[in-house]
């Protein structure tokens, strides 16, 4: 069945390291990837909440207002 003198593929060092490597890189991409996109963004609130921050929350709506009258 198996041959006795083979040996296992991670036996040699560099395989090892490189599996460690793999694994740890997935582990941290993985970690970023919960950490900060697991929330999704309400982008219905988003254009107001920037012209809140700016200041500028009337002034569109003034704007529209002279347009219409």
């Amino acid at each position: 069945m198996a041959d006795p003198t083979r040996q296992s593929v991670f036996r040699i060092p560099l395989v090892r390291e490189i599996t460690v490597v793999l694994l740890i890189k997935l582990t941290v991409i993985f970690v970023i990837k919960w950490q900060f996109f697991s929330d999704p963004v309400d982008i219905t609130q988003a254009d107001s909440t920037v012209e809140q921050h700016m200041g500028l929350s009337n002034s569109k709506k003034q704007t529209l207002e002279k347009k219409d009258g």
